[in-house]
């Protein structure tokens, strides 16, 4: 992803999932509500947060760890 993608999905699509999500899988979706859509809307902005960091020091030349 990008460092737009990340901004986009931080500011549009992670604070929608907090009403619902669907995953799709191979074997078909599976819907979360309510405090489970919560729950991954957390979990997906704590990943995107960290792959920002990420991009950030890439960007500034510092190692990777």
């Amino acid at each position: 992803m990008t460092a737009d993608d990340i901004a986009y999905a931080l500011n549009k699509q992670v604070p929608d999932m907090w009403r619902g999500v669907t995953l799709h899988t191979t074997y078909g979706e599976l819907t979360l509500h309510g405090r489970d859509a919560e729950r991954v809307a957390a979990l997906v902005r704590q990943l995107l947060e960290a792959q920002k960091r990420r991009l950030q020091r890439r960007r500034d030349g510092e190692p990777e760890w």
